[in-house]
């Protein structure tokens, strides 16, 4: 009676590409697969509502960018009525405490010299004018320009604080997409790394034995040579 052939062994295959998909609940959101043409292909799956979210704030800061350092002409309009309604009701206010007193005091010096251009107090006159009416004036003026640049100025810095909240949103976007994308990489390179790893194992093992088999084939044909001998 023959004996039952004896199976040889096998080397073990290669391990197949470990995929991977990532799910939140039951909506996929990443997977990680081997493309026979393209390669290792990872891809995120946005959720709808992110992308639209993702979509306004673009939107928002394309329109916002092109108006930096310029002014819509109503608004520009309204920054006038206003600057000029203050420069107005601040004139007003000085004129009603200097005139008073300047017109007493012409008074007086008339009532006293029956003339304003033969006194000493002529110059005085003019004096108050240039050296306190003009410079008034012009304060006032100028107090006027400021609060219509403070008022540009804060538009620029609300447009600015908008974009840097629009551009964190993005980022934030852009973070969690990163997450996502990361998560089936993460998951299929572990289990690549875990089916590679035992792959090596048992391919250690498979040569072991084939060497093994090797030096024993070699000593029995070494022993068989001999014996004939």
């Amino acid at each position: 009676m023959g004996g039952k052939k004896k199976e040889k062994s096998k080397a073990p295959a290669a391990p197949a590409f470990q995929a991977s998909k990532i799910y939140n609940g039951d909506q996929l959101v990443g997977e990680t697969y081997k493309d026979p043409v393209q390669g290792i292909i990872t891809k995120y799956y946005e959720d709808p509502a992110e992308a639209e979210r993702k979509k306004q704030a673009q939107s928002q800061i394309n329109s916002i960018l092109p108006t930096l350092g310029q002014t819509a002409p109503e608004m520009s309009a309204q920054y006038d009525q206003i600057a000029n309604a203050y420069q107005d009701q601040a004139t007003q206010a000085f004129d009603r405490l200097y005139n008073p007193r300047l017109k007493d005091l012409r008074e007086d010096i008339g009532s006293r010299f029956g003339t304003l251009k033969a006194t000493p107090y002529f110059d005085t006159l003019n004096d108050l004018e240039t050296n306190v009416r003009t410079p008034a004036l012009l304060d006032i003026a100028n107090t006027a320009q400021q609060q219509k640049q403070s008022m540009y100025n804060n538009q620029e810095a609300q447009k600015l604080q908008r974009l840097q909240a629009l551009g964190y949103l993005l980022n934030s976007d852009q973070t969690a997409f990163l997450q996502n994308v990361q998560a089936p990489q993460n998951s299929s390179i572990a289990g690549n790394n875990f089916n590679q790893s035992n792959y090596l194992q048992q391919l250690q093992q498979y040569n072991l034995n084939r060497q093994q088999q090797s030096q024993g084939n070699n000593a029995l044909l070494g022993l068989v040579g001999g014996l004939i001998r």
